[in-house]
């Protein structure tokens, strides 16, 4: 699947940088590697695997936030590694590691044969996922409303109160059957990147 072929990238470039980590910085076996996260990819990926790694390395501790907040969180030294989901910021300053193109399917209670005009989406204003506007606005989709998860998101467009762009690990995560699912050509270029930083 999607999430284990993206887990079996991850991992290598994840111990590669545990590695250097301890080299560069002479850390001891019991120092506290932290490591922030955008939720959505510790739940659809992460999860899969962290059993493993903490019983691995008991130091490893996660946190979750925004990417610009993740990127910040690593600058300044507050968190070793950062996992993040969408574009990075510019000039950001960071040694990072494209992992992969997550794509993006439109979910909706209702059957969709046509783009739909308004979508529920994620908060647009996150400079993370600004770029989504203008794939949305090329086709005239109007978000409805703007969320701070796509979990919630999710729910509500399974709920009928508008159809929703999620992201294919958050889909998984949810096991949201793929009746719900819809795909258009229109949307393909649409794509979340995800980072190592």
């Amino acid at each position: 699947s999607d999430a284990l072929a993206l887990i079996n990238t991850i991992e290598p470039t994840f111990n590669e940088l545990r590695g250097q980590i301890y080299d560069q910085q002479e850390l001891e076996d019991t120092s506290l590697i932290k490591m922030d996260c955008s939720e959505t990819l510790v739940a659809g990926y992460l999860s899969m695997i962290m059993e493993e790694q903490l019983a691995r390395d008991p130091y490893l501790r996660i946190s979750t936030n925004h990417t610009p907040r993740i990127v910040e969180n690593v600058k300044s030294g507050r968190a070793t590694l950062g996992f993040c989901a969408g574009y990075l910021p510019s000039h950001h300053g960071l040694m990072s590691v494209h992992l992969a193109d997550e794509p993006f399917s439109i979910i909706s209670k209702h059957p969709l044969t046509q783009l739909p005009k308004a979508i529920l989406t994620n908060d647009l204003n996150n400079p993370a996922n600004t770029y989504q506007q203008a794939s949305l606005s090329k086709y005239e989709i109007q978000p409805v409303m703007e969320m701070d998860s796509y979990t919630a998101a999710a729910q509500l467009a399974l709920k009928g109160m508008a159809p929703a762009l999620i992201p294919k690990s958050i889909i998984k995560t949810l096991n949201i059957a793929s009746n719900f699912c819809f795909e258009f050509e229109e949307l393909e270029p649409l794509i979340r990147p995800i980072h190592i930083c």
